[in-house]
């Protein structure tokens, strides 16, 4: 896990919409949480569960959240920066 934080914190294109994490270890997972700079982050789950999900906004933090898209009660917070986590429960998501 901290080789991914290292990768995702020297990122010379800016801060990733989606950060990516999967692991078993609760240790890890709060680690690469609190110490990676995302749009969003998603914990042992793909893409399609995390823009599927309209009660989080889509979109990044800096240059990548500009135009971000905005639906429900976080249009009200559009500039807040929040970042919201999704773990899969019971483990790995399957395809």
């Amino acid at each position: 896990v901290n080789d991914a934080i290292g990768i995702i914190n020297r990122m010379v294109t800016g801060k990733p919409l989606i950060a990516y994490c999967y692991s078993e270890d609760v240790e890890s997972i709060d680690a690469f949480i609190s110490r990676t700079s995302s749009g969003n982050v998603a914990v042992n789950s793909g893409p399609q569960r995390m823009i599927s999900n309209y009660n989080a906004a889509f979109g990044g933090i800096g240059p990548s959240g500009t135009g971000a898209s905005m639906w429900g009660r976080e249009a009200m917070k559009e500039f807040c920066n929040r970042k919201y986590v999704m773990r899969a429960k019971g483990g790995f998501a399957k395809s």
